[in-house]
C-alpha cells in the first residue's frame, strides 16, 4: 500500500485538527486575516514587527509554515526528522537534531527559535526574514507539492495502463508505483531477494536516526510501517540518486528481472490497481486539494488590501 512518511501524516493532522479555528483567519474578510495583509508589506523583520505579538496571527503564520514543512522538495517525506504530538503541542526534531516545540500562542523566545530552523528549509538564504519573505517561501512550496502531486496522478494513470495490459515491461518509475502499492507479504518476499543484491557492508542512516546496513533493512519480515518505508525510500534513493552511474543502472535492471514477475500476476495485480486506483481518487486529490487551496488562499496576503 501506497505510504505517505509518517512524519507528513502527523503534520497534516495536526494542521487539521488543531489549527480548524486558525485556518478561520485564512477568509480574506477576517480581521486577522487583514492585519497579516498589512504586515507582509512591511520591511521590518518578523520578529521585530507587532504582528509577532499578535496570537492570532502568530497561530496562522505558524499554520502556514507547517504546510510547507509537510513533504520536502525533493520526495514526499517530511523535512523533520521526527515529530510527535503531546497534548496541544507539536514537538519536532530537526535533521540536525535541533528539538523544537510548537503551539499556539507560544512564548517568542520558542517562536524566534522555531523560525530559525525553519530558515533553513524555507529561506536559506535570508538573515532575518519578514513576514512577506516567509509568505513567498511558503506559497512557491505549496506550488512545488501541488505539481509533484500532479505529476504523481498522472504517474498512477500511466502505471494502471502498463497492469492492464501486462505485456509491456514497465520503466523504473511505473514499477516503484507497483512497489509501494503492493501488499506487504509481497513486499516481503521482494525485498528479501533483492537484499541479495546489495553489498554487505553498504548502510543508510534512517529517518529514526541509526545506521543500519540496508541488507538488514531488506531482509527483516517487520509490517513495522517506519520500515516499510525506509524499504522503500533506501531502495528508491539507491535506484535513482546513487552517485554511480552505472550502479543506478544495473540495479534498476536487476530490479526490474526480479520484481515484475511477481507483480505481474493476476491476483497482485488486482490489488495493486484497487489500491492505486483509492490513491489516486482519494490521497492525491486531497493532497492537491489541500496544497491548491493554501496557494490560492496565500496569495492576497502579498497584496495590498483594498479599501
Amino acid at each position: 500500500m501506497i505510504e505517505i512518511d509518517p512524519n507528513s501524516s502527523i503534520l497534516i493532522d495536526y494542521i487539521c485538527t488543531k489549527h480548524t479555528g486558525t485556518l478561520e483567519h485564512l477568509n480574506p474578510s477576517s480581521a486577522c486575516f487583514k492585519r497579516l495583509q498589512n504586515a507582509s508589506q512591511s520591511t521590518t523583520p518578523l520578529l521585530e514587527d507587532p504582528i509577532s505579538k499578535d496570537p492570532e496571527a502568530v497561530s496562522l503564520i505558524l499554520m502556514l509554515i507547517l504546510a510547507s514543512m509537510v513533504f520536502s522538495d525533493q520526495s514526499f517525506e517530511s523535512v523533520c526528522r521526527s515529530c510527535r504530538v503531546e497534548h496541544d503541542t507539536l514537538h519536532i526534531v530537526w535533521k540536525n537534531n535541533i528539538k523544537s516545540s510548537v503551539k499556539a500562542g507560544m512564548p517568542h523566545h520558542q517562536l524566534k527559535q522555531f523560525l530559525t530552523e525553519t530558515k533553513r528549509h524555507l529561506y536559506p538564504g535570508v538573515k532575518t526574514p519578514k513576514l512577506s519573505d516567509i509568505l513567498i517561501a511558503c506559497q512557491s512550496q505549496y506550488k512545488l507539492n501541488l505539481h509533484a502531486f500532479q505529476e504523481t496522478d498522472t504517474l498512477i494513470r500511466e502505471t494502471l495502463a502498463v497492469l492492464n495490459t501486462g505485456t509491456k515491461k514497465p520503466s523504473i518509475e511505473h514499477l516503484f508505483l507497483m512497489i509501494c502499492s503492493a501488499p506487504n507479504n509481497y513486499l516481503t518476499q521482494i525485498y528479501t531477494e533483492l537484499s541479495q543484491l546489495i553489498n554487505d557492508d553498504d548502510s543508510v542512516e534512517t529517518t529514526l536516526q541509526n545506521t543500519i546496513k540496508i541488507r538488514d533493512i531488506f531482509q527483516s519480515s517487520s509490517p513495522n510501517i517506519h520500515l516499510t518505508f525506509e524499504k522503500i525510500k533506501t531502495h528508491f534513493n539507491l535506484c535513482f540518486y546513487h552517485t554511480d552511474p552505472d550502479y543506478r543502472r544495473n540495479l534498476s535492471t536487476k530490479t526490474s528481472d526480479i520484481v515484475w514477475p511477481i507483480l505481474n500476476q493476476s491476483g497482485i495485480k488486482f490489488e495493486i490497481k484497487k489500491t492505486l486506483t483509492e490513491t489516486s481518487t482519494q490521497l492525491i486529490h486531497v493532497y492537491k486539494q489541500f496544497f491548491e487551496n493554501l496557494a490560492n488562499y496565500t496569495a492576497p496576503l502579498l497584496k495590498f488590501p483594498q479599501t
